[in-house]
């Protein structure tokens, strides 16, 4: 064989895998130049298969993302109906964030651990004072455990959370206090194998001393999954887009409405929540229904409240129209 066939030849074979297996007659065809190939140099022919087909499925294996998050991370995690998962995105997903009201949802999970949805706790000074409040809560008034859910999951009221985190029942019977009740979340979260959170209030507030509520997307992905598996009523709530709150004697206390913008724009939401703080940024999880599977979604550090809403869209339309789910 003269050498410009030669060079032909391995040129040719060089773009094989581009179109490898398209029909039956073009491997034969191949296999007619690799035979050629192979009977003058068999080492040669079998090292340039190897590097191109090694290419071509490393190509398959890992496809690149091109989608931008204007955030510091955020996941986008299919759970299939028996809990395997599959990452569709991910960015900085390990990376340890303050999470601002991201927090309430542990506190919602932590405070089914100790209360009936019916109890009835006595609101305190210390409630009502939290910055931010919009439970519009008054000093030593009884509200149930159910609606001080409600507030603090679809209008984010600090004022809410922190009276569940106080435990004080009608008959002023003292359950636990602030820190207690945080090392009572902490214990939660490890338990269903967040090894990347630690919290120090029940609200998401930014401290002044520096020991701000942190966790990580991938964390929260876990969390928002094991909250839609064992506590799905938690979504349920988050989900409407107002609630009329009762007080004790179940008389209307006041209209809760959700400032979270996607409920009610985005088809198949099953629940979520929304955080921002000056030093968290702009947070949010989200988790859609799809084909029976649950997609959790969540961002972290965003630029602004807004900006939050329009990353997350951005997202969940980047995930429909490249992954199968």
């Amino acid at each position: 064989m003269d050498k410009n066939l030669k060079i032909f030849l391995f040129s040719f074979l060089a773009s094989l895998p581009l179109w490898w297996g398209v029909n039956v007659s073009e491997n034969k065809l191949e296999g007619f130049f690799l035979s050629q190939i192979i009977g003058d140099n068999p080492q040669a022919a079998t090292a340039q298969i190897n590097t191109h087909l090694i290419e071509s499925l490393t190509a398959i294996q890992e496809p690149e993302q091109t989608l931008e998050i204007k955030a510091k991370s955020a996941i986008s995690i299919k759970f299939d109906s028996q809990g395997k998962k599959e990452i569709l995105f991910k960015m900085n997903e390990k990376e340890k964030l303050p999470i601002a009201s991201l927090t309430k949802l542990a506190t919602a999970l932590t405070s089914l651990d100790i209360y009936s949805a019916e109890q009835k706790l006595k609101v305190t000074k210390e409630a009502v004072g939290q910055p931010g409040e919009k439970g519009k809560l008054r000093p030593d008034e009884t509200i149930s455990v159910n609606e001080l859910l409600n507030m603090a999951l679809i209008e984010s009221s600090n004022d809410a959370a922190y009276a569940l985190s106080e435990g004080r029942t009608f008959e002023n019977e003292y359950l636990s206090n602030q820190k207690e009740f945080t090392e009572l979340m902490n214990s939660k979260i490890k338990e269903i194998g967040l090894q990347n959170t630690q919290f120090f209030n029940s609200t998401g507030l930014d401290n002044d001393n520096g020991f701000n509520n942190y966790s990580t997307a991938n964390d929260l992905a876990k969390l928002a999954y094991h909250i839609s598996e064992e506590q799905p009523i938690l979504f349920e709530i988050s989900n409407k887009t107002e609630y009329q709150a009762l007080d004790g004697l179940g008389n209307p206390h006041h209209l809760a409405q959700n400032i979270n913008k996607l409920i009610g724009k985005i088809p198949n939401v099953i629940g979520g929540k929304t955080g921002y703080t000056e030093k968290s940024g702009g947070c949010i999880i989200l988790v859609l229904e799809a084909n029976g599977s649950c997609i959790v979604n969540v961002i972290l550090g965003a630029e602004s409240q807004e900006t939050r809403f329009e990353e997350m869209e951005k997202l969940i339309n980047w995930v429909d129209q490249t992954c199968s789910i």
